[in-house]
């Protein structure tokens, strides 16, 4: 399959270039074009190199996913915070027979950028195509892109899928691989990026709107907080001790739980370390809205916000894993603010209207096919564990001492590679969106609703056995049967896609977000003016009066 896929995308990449070499009086044009859409490959190419270079040396040091050194185990033996030292390996540079490739393929890329930079620069400045309005312009706010929503919609389909994936034999084995590779890379980035875009009304200022929509988040979250603390602690944990054996409950309570509790009843007590404690499952995507509204208002009146980002998110990488067990910590919410930054920044900015129509470029949608059906090849035959080795750059959520056994400083370079290919794959998505409305672009609009909700149901699947037996799946040693895949794959579209209906996500919406206006005071009407007169416009002028001489009457009318 991997095979047929690469075949397809160098097909499609001669048929490109066939269709740039041929003469005519546009050619420079072309030229111009398909070098400008080749650089979303070139940069997705050099990135995917760059963490894969970075997964070689870790693996060549001895540290191999396989079931003795699992960092699950390390939750079960013994410290969280700790990783055994007997875990570590070498500091040695080694590594295994993927590096040499991932770095050729990285200095090709470089090459093939700096080339095609260089052509564009030398190339006449009519070259480019002049339908197309440069970046950094502000002229003009692009008509309804529903584009935009047709992507929340579909990356929100592919976080459920990832989540109802990520537990049980399903879990990055086989052909689902490239589900938990989109899932980091592409879905969880639009969606980011996509509330950044969204938020960034007057980003420059805490306006009252943007304050009362944070308050709404905020009591949104301690809403469902408390729900799920119920949920886990009433239904799921007896559920989980009465349908399996002491081992795999234990095992189903550490998969789940977002505490330091341990296993005792709850009490007032645990529920108020619990409720002030880490966010439960997706939640923390509202926990970390409300640091971004906050903060945002502020990063965009720097000089560079985006490289600002990335330096923060780099730097919470590098915090110590305690950190990110902390109430209220914005570990996670650095590492995705680069996404909501950009999406940000590209509404105020204005580059927002020169990628929505480069996005309509012919060569460019031919470049993002290519470069989609690159990267599924490459998740298939991937040769890497995604949540063991992979993850180490792609799974946002704890820092570099708690990832990785030898704790070297260098693997924040593979940590922006996995962000600058995260963008580009997302925004070759993004070219192959519908452009025109449709009932998933509307149906986008209630996007909370399937992400709140569809955790407890995976909570309670797994608390009824549908997941089987963690014992039996925990260290992926191998793959597993196609039909308990298949049924959870479709079990996890049928949630998503019934919680999308818009006449019962429009019910459940008053249940994840209660209406919460009347918690503000609304500001008072401005008193009209008595003292002054008004004047009825008189439209119908005499022809010959509009034509007088003197026109201060028309200028009065």
């Amino acid at each position: 399959l991997a095979g047929i896929l690469c075949i397809s995308a160098v097909f499609l990449l001669m048929c490109l270039l066939y269709d740039v070499a041929r003469k005519g009086k546009n050619r420079m044009k072309r030229i111009a074009r398909v070098l400008k859409s080749l650089m979303l490959l070139w940069i997705s190419s050099l990135s995917l190199s760059i963490v894969f270079a970075c997964i070689s040396v870790y693996r060549g040091q001895g540290l191999a996913h396989h079931e003795r050194n699992n960092y699950h185990s390390i939750y079960l033996d013994g410290d969280a915070y700790k990783v055994p030292e007997w875990l570590r390996g070498t500091t040695e540079f080694k590594y295994d027979k993927f590096f040499l490739p991932a770095s050729i393929i990285g200095l090709c890329a470089v090459f093939m950028i700096g080339i095609s930079l260089l052509i564009l620069a030398v190339l006449p400045k009519d070259a480019d195509d002049d339908t197309q309005e440069k970046p950094g312009t502000t002229s003009g706010r692009p008509a309804r892109a529903h584009e935009l929503d047709h992507l929340r919609y579909f990356s929100l389909v592919g976080i459920v899928l990832v989540h109802f994936n990520g537990y049980g034999p399903t879990r990055a084995t086989g052909i689902w691989k490239p589900i938990m590779f989109h899932g980091y890379s592409v879905y969880i980035t639009a969606f980011v990026a996509l509330s950044g875009y969204n938020s960034s009304f007057k980003p420059g200022t805490l306006i009252p709107r943007r304050l009362a929509r944070i308050v709404k988040v905020a009591v949104t979250y301690f809403i469902w907080q408390t729900a799920y603390i119920l949920f886990f602690e009433l239904v799921f944990l007896p559920l989980v001790r009465t349908n399996f054996d002491e081992e795999n409950a234990m095992l189903w309570e550490f998969f789940f739980q977002q505490g330091t509790e341990g296993n005792t009843p709850l009490t007032l007590n645990k529920f108020y370390n619990l409720f002030w404690g880490r966010p439960f499952y997706t939640l923390w995507y509202l926990h970390s809205f409300i640091v971004w509204l906050l903060v945002i208002p502020a990063w965009m009146q720097l000089r560079f916000p985006v490289l600002a980002s990335l330096a923060m998110s780099l730097m919470a990488y590098y915090w110590k894993t305690a950190i990110f067990w902390q109430s209220f910590t914005p570990g996670v919410a650095f590492f995705y603010f680069p996404y909501f930054v950009m999406g940000a920044a590209a509404k105020m900015y204005g580059y927002d209207k020169y990628l929505l129509e480069l996005s309509k470029d012919p060569y460019m949608r031919l470049v993002a096919m290519v470069q989609m059906l690159l990267f599924i090849s490459l998740c298939i035959i991937c040769p890497y564990n995604f949540m063991s080795e992979v993850g180490i750059f792609g799974v946002a959520g704890d820092s570099l001492f708690f990832r990785t056994k030898d704790h070297q400083v260098w693997y924040g370079l593979g940590y922006i590679a996995w962000q600058f290919h995260a963008i580009s794959a997302t925004y070759a998505l993004l070219v192959w969106m519908p452009k025109q409305s449709s009932y998933f672009s509307r149906a986008a609009a209630y996007s909370l609703v399937p992400y709140v909700l569809h955790f407890m149901l995976i909570l309670l699947l797994a608390s009824l056995g549908v997941y089987g037996n963690p014992t039996e799946w925990r260290y992926l040693t191998h793959s597993y049967k196609i039909v308990p895949q298949v049924i959870t794959t479709l079990i996890s579209l049928a949630v998503c896609n019934i919680l999308f209906i818009p006449w019962v996500a429009s019910k459940l919406q008053h249940l994840v977000m209660p209406p919460m206006d009347w918690m503000f005071i609304r500001p008072p009407k401005k008193a009209k003016d008595k003292n002054k007169e008004t004047r009825p416009l008189n439209l119908k002028l005499d022809r010959q009066e509009n034509q007088m001489p003197n026109r201060n009457i028309a200028v009065a009318h």
